[in-house]
């Protein structure tokens, strides 16, 4: 079912925050950079840049989703990257956060932080043979945001959106998963 009406609100941002926040909060440290003798900025082994955005265009945010992403904002910090894209004249739309040198134990951890603040983790079953959970934050009154958080060896992928469905979620997930 499909939940609308939630990106004029001003519950949008701290839906979208909450559950970047509660999930993201173990990796959204600052990066560790290095300068190297040349002067060219470099990112340390086991960190993330915002080059990785690069690998989910905004051509497929716009195929899947069916509405046009107009443009993506990284966010760095230590071994995690969001990428947050603009739809349809929304910043913030959707958001697709990749973080390195992840565990069972931190995955499971983000899984039960969701729980705890309100974001009602279900295990998806879909994305087999990695864990995967998907969350929803928000209400009819105000609309959805939904999103899917899949372990993948050492990485973990975390996609959402306001204004979309938990299929769509788990249909761009599945498209971007095999780049991580």
């Amino acid at each position: 079912m499909t939940r609308t009406g939630f990106a004029s609100t001003p519950r949008l941002k701290w839906a979208i925050a909450a559950v970047v926040a509660g999930i993201t909060s173990v990796a959204l440290s600052a990066p560790v950079m290095a300068t190297p003798p040349s002067g060219r900025t470099t990112q340390r082994a086991g960190t993330v840049t915002q080059n990785w955005c690069k690998k989910v265009p905004l051509a497929t945010i716009t195929a899947v989703l069916g509405k046009k992403a107009t443009k993506v904002t990284p966010q760095v910090g230590g071994t995690s990257v969001v990428c947050w894209y603009t739809v349809a004249k929304q910043d913030h739309a959707v958001f697709v956060r990749y973080s390195t040198n992840y565990t069972v134990a931190k995955y499971n951890a983000d899984k039960k932080l969701s729980q705890s603040t309100g974001q009602h983790p279900k295990a998806d079953s879909k994305f087999a043979p990695y864990q995967a959970f998907s969350s929803y934050v928000g209400s009819a009154a105000y609309g959805y945001t939904y999103s899917v958080t899949v372990l993948k060896k050492s990485n973990e992928l975390q996609v959402g959106a306001s204004n979309s469905t938990l299929a769509k979620m788990e249909a761009l997930t599945k498209k971007i998963l095999p780049v991580v």
